[in-house]
């Protein structure tokens, strides 16, 4: 069952400790990182609560494109995420610039051969869901 550690106009964070799992969802556009000072925090909090092994829903379908300085961000969230025990993540894309901005991020990571992009979640869970 779904734990919500924090949501706003910006982000939701959720886990689901039985399946291991953290949900990211994010919204709209983050003009810079002082519109999102909780994201990273938010994070570290949601995987204190996972183990080792853990996998990832990413959902951009409501984001806008991001400057630089929050592709940074993404890319220590994402960093975090791996060096903390990040099997496998899943992405929900719907727009070619969202999906070209995420594969940079997950070829700039190494991230490229545990990652996976989709149109809805359902299709991203079955896929994560695969591996157990």
């Amino acid at each position: 069952m779904k734990e919500l550690i924090a949501k706003n106009n910006y982000y939701e964070i959720s886990v689901d400790t039985e399946k291991n799992r953290i949900y990211r969802s994010l919204y709209g556009f983050w003009k810079d990182p002082s519109v999102v000072p909780g994201y990273f925090p938010d994070v570290k909090i949601a995987v204190e609560q996972l183990s080792s092994g853990f996998t990832s829903i990413l959902d951009v379908r409501r984001a806008k494109t991001p400057p630089p300085e929050i592709v940074d961000i993404h890319m220590n969230v994402l960093l975090f995420l791996n060096d903390n025990g990040l099997t496998r993540t899943a992405q929900i894309i719907e727009h070619l610039t969202e999906k070209i901005v995420l594969k940079r991020a997950l070829m700039e990571t190494d991230s490229t051969e545990t990652a996976m992009q989709f149109n809805t979640i359902n299709e991203a869970e079955e896929w994560l869901d695969s591996f157990d």
